[in-house]
């Protein structure tokens, strides 16, 4: 049995909004990490990506450049041909769209 009842929370899910001091203590936690090492600041906020590109996303294309070569390899020469046709065609097109999607000119 514990020394001390337990005191009362928020139940798992539940989220309670910050306390007046919380939030002064947060901020200045905030400001003196800034302050400290703004490359981390940056970091924390999300303001540096590399080159464009989330590391999720450059993943899932390693990812499909690799099931592209196996298929290359373990597919019949007729059905390997006719997804180097399909690829030849999807991919610039896929481009495109992502490019039209963001927004480059």
């Amino acid at each position: 049995m514990p020394a001390t009842p337990p005191t009362p929370g928020p139940e798992p899910g539940e989220h309670r909004p910050l306390s007046a001091r919380e939030r002064r203590a947060l901020s200045e936690l905030e400001a003196a990490t800034r302050g400290e090492d703004p490359g981390l600041a940056a970091r924390l906020r999300g303001a540096t990506h590399r080159g464009g590109v989330s590391p999720r996303t450059y993943n899932a294309v390693i990812q499909l450049g690799i099931v592209f070569l196996l298929a290359l390899v373990v597919l019949p020469r007729p059905w390997a041909a006719g997804l180097v046709v399909f690829a030849s065609m999807a991919i610039p097109s896929a481009i495109v769209l992502i490019a039209i999607r963001c927004g480059v000119r």
